[in-house]
């Protein structure tokens, strides 16, 4: 947690020492602290598509739908073929009752990661 610490005191701007920290955070049950070094992150490097999704899993668990929603939106403007982004907004649409949408993040998320969308099929026919 230090070096992540010590690396944004010398270059505040670097977004991924932010996700790193944030991860850190994560790992430590600190959620509060773990979505401000997001956040921070995505105003660095609003193209980093995998920390707008772990921003978006955080979010939605602090129950800000329209936050997460965004998110993930833009996990996949900035990287379309985003595996981790397709999966967590088909969970979302599932979460919200829209199993439709659900399958079709299914078909995007198969050419890209086969696993992870096994995953997701098993979950919509859960």
């Amino acid at each position: 947690m230090q070096c992540y610490k010590e690396a944004l005191r010398l270059r505040p701007r670097f977004g991924q020492a932010w996700a790193n920290l944030a991860y850190a955070y994560l790992k430590l049950g600190q959620h509060d602290d773990a979505t401000r070094a997001y956040e921070e992150s995505v105003a660095r490097e609003p193209g980093n598509a995998e920390a707008r999704t772990s921003l978006a899993v955080l979010y939605r668990r602090a129950g800000r739908k329209d936050d997460a929603r965004r998110e993930l939106t833009e996990a996949l403007r900035a990287e379309p073929q985003c595996a981790r982004a397709h999966y967590h907004l088909g969970r979302f649409h599932l979460a919200e009752g829209d199993r439709g949408a659900a399958l079709e993040e299914y078909k995007l998320l198969l050419p890209i990661d086969e696993k992870r969308a096994n995953r997701l099929f098993d979950t919509v026919y859960k």
